[in-house]
């Protein structure tokens, strides 16, 4: 699941604006991974080296089915197995400048039983019990000041003593003008 603020109120969350990773970790017995051998760990088609990335659909977040099959476990000879998962977010390298991203690696364990009737159960569990994992990410533009000079040049005329001209500062386009009534851009 994808957590999203926009401290701008300019840069609204987007399908396809994060990339998550899920990566074969190995198999686990009694909490501990006993086997690293990747290849054994059933992962969605179109991985690569144990490992596929996707992209967030608006808050969700969803990779390739995996199969799990009644072979797997019977050419290992067991009817319970655990594999270990690891769910992260990808940092880019070229990081959106005043976004915060989401460094947390989950760790899931899914457990495939064949139980007594031969029928295949297949649970994941989360951490801290959880039922999925959640990454949170939050946008807050860094503000930047400068100063506008200008010079007004008279022409035809010498200027009077006391006299003052007035200026008007505003956007040169509707993006920038909207950028001001929204507060992003403010204009003492």
């Amino acid at each position: 699941l994808k957590e999203y603020t926009d401290n701008s109120g300019s840069k609204p969350l987007v399908s396809g604006m994060f990339e998550f990773e899920l990566k074969a970790l190995g198999i686990v017995e009694n909490g501990q991974i006993v086997d690293t051998d990747i290849s054994k760990v059933p992962m969605p088609e179109g991985s690569v080296n144990g490992s596929i990335i996707t992209t967030n659909e608006g808050h969700n977040i969803t990779f390739p089915a995996v199969k799990f099959t009644q072979k797997q476990l019977n050419d290992l000879g067991v009817s319970t197995i655990t594999y270990r998962y690891q769910l992260s977010e990808v940092i880019p390298a070229n990081k959106v400048v005043g976004m915060t991203y989401d460094d947390t690696k989950f760790v899931v364990d899914v457990v495939v039983t064949i139980d007594g009737s031969h029928l295949l159960n297949v649970s994941a569990n989360y951490p801290d019990n959880q039922n999925v994992a959640t990454f949170k990410n939050k946008y807050t533009p860094i503000p930047v000041k400068t100063d506008i000079n200008g010079k007004k040049t008279l022409t035809g005329r010498d200027m009077k003593s006391g006299e003052s001209f007035e200026f008007n500062l505003s956007g040169a386009d509707a993006a920038t003008n909207l950028a001001v009534r929204n507060g992003v851009v403010s204009v003492p």
